[in-house]
């Protein structure tokens, strides 16, 4: 799924993060490390929000003095910037948290303004592994749940449903979502760029790491 600026379909995947699924956590190794489970990694109107642990902060018109991540939701309804701090952290701004909006730009440098890179805006590559991703999710229930899909996200250790796949840097088979990625460094940086800027520097606490 794409995270869509306007329309939003959040995205989750590349960095260590990943937005939380109960036993259906997700976590690549981003800049070559680490391992990721079968589990589908992109989320947003599918996603099921686990973390209640703050509440939802309300738009008065005037700065808000609360965090996007004070949300306590990692992904919301798609739409309301208040209803999940990925939501807050693309489309928000100062009235929604005091770090609304902060991801916005790393969004459109990846996606372009329509989540889709169309009119010469964002970078190919990260929409084209979005797009991947999706194909890749055979049955559409939002996880890597078929060796088949799981062969097509990635290079993986051939463990069945529960494989994991291999080091980003390993990704070396361009037929796969994270191999034609890993080859692509222009849309490996955007991608980055834009999940570390929502999971490691924005949404830690709503969408908890590992």
């Amino acid at each position: 799924m794409k995270l869509k600026l306007f329309g939003l379909l959040v995205l989750c995947g590349i960095t260590a993060a990943a937005c939380k699924k109960g036993t259906d956590d997700t976590s690549v190794g981003g800049g070559g490390s680490g391992t990721t489970s079968s589990t589908k990694t992109s989320s947003g109107t599918k996603m099921t929000a686990t973390s209640s642990t703050g509440s939802k902060m309300t738009s008065t018109g005037t700065s808000a003095t609360g965090t996007c991540d004070d949300i306590g939701v990692c992904g919301g309804d798609g739409m309301d910037p208040t209803s999940g701090c990925i939501e807050c952290s693309i489309l928000g701004d100062s009235t929604t948290a005091t770090d609304g909006g902060t991801c916005q730009g790393a969004y459109v440098a990846a996606y372009g303004m329509d989540g889709m890179c169309t009119g010469g805006t964002g970078t190919p590559g990260a929409c084209a592994f979005v797009d991947c991703e999706t194909t890749c999710d055979a049955n559409g229930n939002n996880k890597f749940d078929t060796q088949a899909e799981i062969d097509c996200f990635c290079t993986n250790d051939q463990m069945g449903a529960n494989s994991m796949c291999s080091p980003l840097a390993m990704q070396t088979d361009t037929g796969t979502c994270l191999g034609a990625l890993n080859a692509d460094m222009a849309g490996l940086q955007a991608e980055g760029t834009f999940e570390n800027c929502v999971f490691t520097t924005t949404c830690p606490g709503s969408c908890p790491q590992g």
